[in-house]
């Protein structure tokens, strides 16, 4: 049997998420199986691509393949009312014995942003997913844990990185570090939110090249597999308890793959996480407004059709695209190719896949039938272009069971297609990125503090089922960050937006563990201070689909409830 950690990186093998309640018993003894239990929901299996699947799994691959996310784009501590809660001698919150956790693409652990003012680590942990040549947390069989001491070694060390290899050498992950949790810096003008607060990284390794090739994702994008940042999840909870710590889990990263209603793996484990008290989460809406990438439509009645384009513009090697609907409705489609090549309605079979092989261009179309999607209940349609003609597509949308004719189309997020596909009529709402339509997390959109104007690609909400989303509008434009090479720079996008709420969430939580007796916040509490202290413009209605409730300010969640 080969080792449980060459099976989890190997290219050779598929990696697999199943509902752990749903997973036969006969599977785990299959030896083409090899289970690792994500947490009590869900259970990840690896099978050898080279083995043939069982007919079911193979017509329902696309159920139970993780999804794949990237990065969301990457002063305003005043006027969000940081600094007041910072100096204020009533509450004096620095983030002190809270911790902040991150999954990204690592942390510049060198950076004084995260040491304290003698030179110490305030980094707790490092797993570091890429590095396969050191010892893996308990449990976890890949990747290399850095505790806090080799960390500290490693800084008094000539060559750090002879003891702790661990480097981010896309800089997101320190960027979002640095404005959560940055160490105050007079000389450079710079302090994160929560200053003090302790933080444990995971660097996320990237996808494997064939779930990639299956989606059709050839962007310049880093990637990340599903079932790996759900591992790192677990390894943050297990490595807060281990310290006895409240903790705030801080993701940046995002998808338009799913339902987009708060469905699927990592969508299913962070609500299980809402009632978790002294756990809390905090998610960037997305970069996606304006990227013209989500479709809403209406079929307009049981014997017609809507035809939806899609612009492909010439070197596309191929894309992916989502299609959900929602019972009782039942959608069937048909294509138009560029060149007038017509594909009649294909009708609607339970888990059918039909691969359409154009005859007058070098276009493949893998179209794959889910009536009843295992997670949200709902249907969806994925279509799989490979080598696509240049010019525009023509989806027909075909409705029968009729009732409202109602349905959501989105392309692949930024970044994650080379060139970029788009909708020629597309709709900018509704396209907050998964997982940040989970309902009990913080979702944040982002705004340039200084004018109070919306960041121009923050994603909008609401949801498909019309949840409030986002939550919170916090400062995502042109923030002071820590380099991974040193010194500071600038950054802008939904994700700053994110980890500025994150270090605001472990104010909020400092708090919660100064009253008598200790309060242990839920991320549902979180969310309910940060509503309750947003300041809200006169002229507009709330909830609103680009602000939430309104812009954080955290010295107002404690105006709102000191007050006398």
């Amino acid at each position: 049997m080969p080792d449980m950690k060459d099976v989890i990186l190997s290219n050779d093998y598929w990696d697999l998420i199943f509902p752990t309640w749903n997973t036969p018993e006969k599977m785990l003894e299959n030896t083409a199986l090899h289970p690792l239990i994500i947490n009590r929901n869900f259970t990840q299996v690896f099978w050898k691509r080279s083995e043939p699947l069982d007919r079911y799994f193979n017509e329902t691959l696309y159920s139970f393949l993780p999804n794949v996310y990237t990065l969301e784009d990457t002063t305003s501590v005043a006027k969000s009312g940081v600094l007041q809660v910072q100096s204020n001698p009533a509450l004096g919150l620095t983030g002190r014995n809270i911790l902040l956790g991150f999954l990204d693409t690592g942390i510049a652990y060198t950076h004084p942003a995260f040491q304290d003012v003698s030179g110490q680590t305030r980094i707790e942990y490092i797993w570091d997913q890429t590095i396969q040549t050191g010892t893996p947390p308990r449990n976890m069989f890949y990747g290399s844990e850095y505790t806090r001491e080799q960390i500290q070694a490693a800084l008094n060390s000539p060559d750090p990185y002879q003891i702790v290899p661990s480097r981010d050498t896309d800089g997101h992950g320190t960027s979002l570090a640095g404005v959560a949790a940055g160490s105050i810096d007079e000389k450079n003008d710079f302090q994160g939110v929560a200053p003090q607060s302790r933080l444990i990284v995971v660097k996320l390794k990237q996808a494997k090249p064939h779930l990639l090739d299956y989606y059709q994702f050839n962007g310049d994008a880093p990637m990340f597999q599903e079932n790996d940042i759900l591992m790192g999840i677990r390894y943050l909870m297990e490595t807060a308890e281990k310290l006895d710590m409240p903790l705030v889990i801080c993701i940046c990263l995002g998808t338009n793959q799913g339902s987009h209603t708060g469905d699927g793996a990592l969508a299913g484990t962070l609500d299980s996480m809402k009632s978790y008290q002294g756990v809390s989460v905090v998610i960037s809406g997305g970069n996606e407004a304006g990227r013209a990438h989500h479709y809403s439509g209406r079929v307009p009645g049981p014997n017609s059709f809507q035809e939806v384009e899609i612009q492909v513009p010439a070197g596309s090697p191929g894309f992916s695209m989502e299609f959900w609907g929602h019972p009782p409705d039942l959608y069937t489609v048909g294509v138009v190719s560029p060149l007038g090549e017509v594909v009649e309605r294909i009708p609607a079979r339970f888990y059918q896949n039909q691969e359409i092989f154009f005859i007058l261009e070098n276009t493949s179309l893998l179209i794959s039938y889910g009536l009843v999607e295992i997670e949200s209940g709902g249907q969806v349609i994925f279509f799989r272009f490979q080598q696509p003609t240049e010019g525009i597509w023509r989806i027909r949308i075909y409705c029968s069971n009729y009732s409202t004719g109602m349905f959501h189309m989105w392309l692949p997020a930024m970044g994650m297609v080379n060139p970029d596909i788009t909708f020629l009529d597309p709709d900018p709402f509704t396209t907050i990125v998964s997982p940040g339509n989970v309902v009990p997390v913080v979702t944040t959109a982002a705004y340039q503090a200084p004018s109070n104007a919306l960041y121009n690609y923050s994603s909008r909400g609401f949801t498909p089922f019309n949840d409030v989303k986002p939550d919170i509008t916090a400062p995502g434009v042109d923030l002071t960050v820590p380099k991974p090479m040193g010194g500071y720079g600038t950054a802008t996008g939904s994700s700053i937006a994110g980890a500025f709420a994150a270090g605001c969430a472990a104010l909020v939580a400092q708090w919660g563990m100064s009253l008598k007796p200790k309060r242990y916040f839920s991320s549902n509490e979180i969310k309910a201070y940060f509503i309750r202290g947003a300041v809200r413009n006169p002229v507009l209605t709330y909830p609103n689909r680009e602000w939430g409730y309104g812009i954080l300010n955290v010295y107002q969640v404690f105006s709102v409830f000191l007050s006398p």
